[in-house]
């Protein structure tokens, strides 16, 4: 986590703007819980506990809860939309090479709430690949500095030791704003195969 990367940025103009201003309010919020704790003394816990993820819940230009399915759209296109998953259904994207896929679940007034990346192809039954095809998706996608094809060390070397509420194959990341200095709800989910992790999920937590 020593330089942006493509997991938290992009080099489209309006996907760094939507990701400044999430990046910003979690540097606020930070900043703020600091000085709360230097007037109250010593923290009782560390700023960056195991099984907590300290950036906004964002994949590429995707912001869970900030962004609205037209910016995935004018993004990464049409892709392929149904109203199954999420509140207000799930528009997926498949990379050019079917190397992976991105499924985009939507909230009310379609804002993002889950952005799921899969490796290979991983579409609703009868769905046509060609629709769901994208050649505007980054090449080696990322979470976190985490990739598909990962092993589990690699991801706990990136992130830490998972939460209690992980089982052997499926980790879960979140941050908790109650005990320390981390952007609030982030939630971040890997899930593996085999050893190696086939898909990794971003999301507001409760």
């Amino acid at each position: 986590m020593n330089r942006p990367t493509r997991g938290l940025t992009s080099s489209r103009p309006e996907s760094q703007l939507i990701l400044q201003s999430a990046l910003l309010a979690a540097t606020l919020l930070t900043a703020a819980h600091i000085a709360a704790a230097q007037a109250q003394g010593p923290p009782g816990v560390s700023a960056h506990k195991p099984s907590t993820v300290c950036f906004p819940p964002a994949w590429d230009g995707l912001v869970p809860g900030v962004s609205r399915d037209a910016h995935a759209r004018r993004l990464y296109g049409e892709g392929f939309f149904t109203r199954s998953g999420g509140h207000g259904g799930t528009r997926y994207f498949l990379a050019r090479d079917n190397s992976y896929t991105v499924a985009v679940e939507l909230g009310v007034d379609e804002i993002l709430e889950t952005v799921t990346i899969s490796a290979g192809v991983d579409l609703p039954n009868g769905a046509a690949t060609s629709r769901a095809a994208s050649g505007l998706l980054p090449a080696n996608p990322e979470v976190y500095r985490v990739h598909l094809g990962f092993t589990k060390d690699r991801v706990r070397q990136s992130l830490g030791t998972p939460s209690s509420e992980s089982t052997a194959d499926h980790w879960v990341y979140a941050t908790d704003y109650r005990q320390t200095d981390c952007f609030p709800d982030a939630g971040a989910t890997f899930t593996f195969a085999n050893g190696r992790l086939i898909r990794m999920s971003v999301f507001l937590s409760d």
